[in-house]
């Protein structure tokens, strides 16, 4: 209820019930035709007054305390866990694979993308399931299996040979580290090397005579120096034998 004079409205906000207002804790004016005034950017818990000064800027008194919270801006995002298949499983071309996850956010996760390679209708040794979660502020979290798992269709001979491959690595982008996965058909020379976007010889990680078999190595984001190397894109090429495979990689720091 404006009293008869009303110049403006004089707005006191708080962390401690009970405050005294002063010019330490003013907010804002507010005109004398408004009854609400939204205060904002806010984080925790504020408690509020009000008082009421005329035209010769003599106050009418204080309101009475009110409190409100607010959560603030959400910094923190989704945490993911790819659960099955996580990494040595093994299906048959055409098999449905139960791809299963948890996925926990400080508020609420809104949506979830579900992402595979190669898709289980192909026969493949070197798969992947990578997760990603989001939140309603568009903060995403994400997790890939912890290893590869395999697709092999059953023939009288057995399981199919494994192939020549170079996986994603994982996770992508990342920091400080990431791991390459790649399957070698037979016992010869393997070169595991980073280039970076100009095509310079980064690292290499894989150098001599590797097993057949599926395998994997490291990248700390370090060149061969040792020396930490800054965000970007990368690339990282498999030679294994005749064989030759690129992909590309993020580094975010």
């Amino acid at each position: 209820m404006a009293s008869p004079g009303l110049d403006y409205y004089a707005v006191y906000a708080d962390t401690a019930a009970g405050f005294l207002p002063g010019v330490e804790n003013f907010v804002a004016t507010v005109d004398a035709a408004s009854v609400s005034f939204q205060h904002h950017p806010v984080g925790g818990c504020l408690y509020y007054r009000v008082d009421a000064v005329n035209g010769s800027g003599y106050a009418g008194g204080y309101s009475n305390q009110a409190g409100a919270c607010a959560a603030g801006p959400d910094l923190i995002p989704p945490t993911v866990t790819v659960v099955y298949p996580n990494g040595g499983e093994s299906f048959a071309p055409g098999d449905t694979i139960d791809i299963q996850w948890t996925a926990e956010d400080n508020r609420q996760v809104d949506s979830v993308s579900v992402y595979y390679f190669d898709p289980p209708e192909i026969a493949s040794d070197s798969c992947l399931v990578r997760i990603v979660a989001f939140d309603p502020g568009l903060l995403a979290g994400e997790d890939v299996s912890d290893g590869i798992f395999t697709i092999r269709a059953a023939t009288g001979a057995g399981d199919l040979p494994i192939a020549f491959a170079l996986a994603q690595n994982y996770p992508n982008p990342f920091n400080p580290a990431t791991t390459i996965e790649y399957s070698v058909a037979k016992a010869c020379p393997v070169e595991v090397a980073v280039f970076d976007a100009s095509g310079r010889r980064v690292a290499t990680l894989v150098s001599g005579i590797v097993a057949q078999g599926v395998h994997k190595t490291v990248w700390s984001g370090k060149n061969d120096r040792g020396a930490s190397v800054a965000s970007g894109v990368y690339f990282y090429r498999l030679t294994a034998g005749d064989f030759r495979e690129i992909r590309k990689m993020i580094l975010l720091r």
